[in-house]
């Protein structure tokens, strides 16, 4: 989940790395903005609740998209994948860096890696019961830290202890973090349709399992485009109110 991968190919993992460090640019806003004015512990706990609802709302997120990536998996030939797979590699071991007979084949001094290919669909469903699992237990903290937060920023007094401020620097980290994610989802969407419509060009070396791949990360990245912009909407609209 951390750092934030996307499925299979569609996207490299690398920038996925821009994901966390938006959540710790997020926390570092959320407790150091006003500092100085509202001192460390004058702002009614709103720096703590926004720090743990800012984590815990994109943990439960980032957890639901990989169960929802293991679940969409599932429209995969996985005996057709690990078949491409496995043929791939030995054809890599024995004909080694050349390419072709004659070159280095590895396999005479057994010391090439082993690789694990499972044909089956355990694995897809072990992890999205996992991740399913943390999703639920991060969103009920996250339900439980946002209902708290409400309470401090209504609350009398908020605007002179500077939880508003502090309040506002949590709406406006979401919207950052949602923004970026948005635009990875989007873009792994997008490439998930790529993969669809020329498995070939895009590196699969299956047609077959190649289309399939494409729809499962066009479902599983779409469905996290609509998640961060329905959230990116919220927070905007928490924050016109005011």
């Amino acid at each position: 989940m951390f750092p934030f991968t996307f499925p299979t190919g569609s996207l490299p993992d690398e920038l996925g790395l821009f994901v966390p460090l938006a959540l710790l640019v997020g926390v570092f806003a959320i407790l150091l903005v006003r500092r100085r004015d509202t001192g460390a512990g004058d702002d009614g706990g709103a720096r703590y609740v926004g720090t743990i609802s800012l984590v815990t709302l994109f943990v439960a997120l980032f957890a639901a998209f990989v169960a929802v990536s293991a679940l969409t998996d599932l429209m995969v030939d996985h005996r057709a994948r690990v078949q491409v797979q496995e043929q791939a590699f030995n054809d890599e071991t024995y004909y080694g860096e050349s390419g072709g007979p004659g070159g280095s084949i590895l396999s005479l001094g057994f010391d090439f890696p082993t690789y694990t290919f499972s044909a089956g669909n355990d694995a897809n469903y072990d992890t999205a019961v996992a991740s399913g699992l943390a999703a639920l237990a991060a969103g009920a903290v996250f339900v439980y830290h946002r209902r708290r937060r409400i309470e401090i920023v209504t609350a009398r007094g908020a605007r002179s202890s500077g939880a508003e401020v502090v309040n506002r620097a949590y709406l406006q980290s979401v919207k950052g973090v949602a923004a970026l994610t948005f635009a990875l989802a989007a873009a792994a969407a997008l490439y998930g349709v790529w993969q669809i419509i020329a498995p070939g060009i895009s590196g699969a070396p299956d047609a077959g399992v190649g289309r399939a791949e494409g729809i499962s990360a066009f479902l599983s990245s779409g469905l996290l485009t609509v998640a961060t912009a329905l959230i990116f909407v919220r927070a905007e609209h928490e924050l016109g109110r005011g």
